[in-house]
């Protein structure tokens, strides 16, 4: 988003051409007001996009349910679930979100979405994965440095499901379903999650 002024930013998020976690932190500062204080609950400090939510046929199912349920003025509940025996990452956080609501309009039947990503850049937001996680010491979004001299995240939030994991067990953080994405041209939906660290 470097390309672009705050204001610019601004006015295609207004026509929709913008995702509130595809906006520069100076630009969702502007455009968080209390609309979204009401509808989550809390002024998010950034949002982010669940990888995996592609993977399985499943999941695209439970994400329709879940944009069934987003109001203007209502969120359903989400849960973080550690996954410390998955083989690709001993770090991994299943995002568990309700798909339903039972006859007295309670919230149930949660499912898998998909997870924390591995790691993002805290400055535009890029999802880092692989190969670009383990080593790239730049964002190969906005180029923004990743890491120290001495190969250490520069921001913990770079290691995004190790920093939201460990807030989550600390009881120091608030999240919320921000909204269900989807890409121009493409028939998958996405889930963009809100998060507000409390000291």
């Amino acid at each position: 988003m470097s390309e672009l002024s705050v204001q610019e930013e601004i006015d295609k998020y207004n026509r929709k051409e913008l995702r509130l976690y595809e906006l520069s932190p100076d630009a969702r500062a502007i455009v968080t007001n209390s609309s979204e204080q009401d509808r989550l609950g809390f002024t998010p400090d950034f949002v982010f996009r669940a990888a995996g939510t592609s993977m399985e046929k499943q999941r695209q199912t439970s994400l329709a349910a879940v944009q069934k349920l987003v109001a203007p003025n209502e969120v359903p509940p989400m849960q973080f679930e550690p996954e410390p025996t998955n083989p690709y990452d001993q770090h991994a956080l299943k995002i568990l979100v309700a798909t339903a609501r039972d006859s007295s309009g309670r919230y149930t039947c949660f499912e898998e979405i998909g997870y924390v990503p591995r790691g993002q850049c805290p400055n535009c937001g890029k999802s880092l994965t692989g190969k670009t996680f383990d080593t790239a010491d730049h964002c190969p979004g906005c180029k923004a440095p990743l890491r120290t001299a001495d190969g250490q995240f520069i921001d913990p939030k770079t290691h995004l499901n190790v920093y939201i994991g460990k807030l989550y067990r600390e009881g120091r953080i608030k999240f919320s379903v921000e909204s269900v994405t989807s890409a121009p041209g493409k028939p998958t939906l996405g889930l963009a999650v809100a998060i507000k660290v409390l000291n």
